[in-house]
């Protein structure tokens, strides 16, 4: 899936494949679990937000509202803020 989001954004640029940040391991496990779960669930009802867009300050909070507004049990709450707090913090 290499659709377009608002602007010209990249599926690529806006949800990074774990490859392109993190060493690959026992973690990149979970953070690809994280990645999955939120392309396929955070874009069911809106398009894929940049995880950059947002600080890591402010991840914690938007996961606990939308976790739970879309139902995602607690182990996939903890990989997709897994993720986006990686995604969000590498350059």
């Amino acid at each position: 899936m290499t659709a377009l989001l608002a602007g010209c954004v990249s599926l690529e640029t806006a949800v990074p494949p774990v490859a392109t940040f993190a060493p690959h391991g026992g973690n990149a496990a979970m953070l690809e679990a994280g990645r999955r779960t939120y392309l396929e669930s955070c874009t069911r009802c809106h398009s894929a937000q940049p995880v950059r867009d947002f600080s890591a300050a402010r991840w914690p909070g938007i996961m606990a509202d939308m976790g739970e507004r879309s139902k995602l049990s607690a182990a996939q709450q903890r990989a997709v803020l897994a993720y986006v707090l990686a995604a969000s913090q590498a350059r």
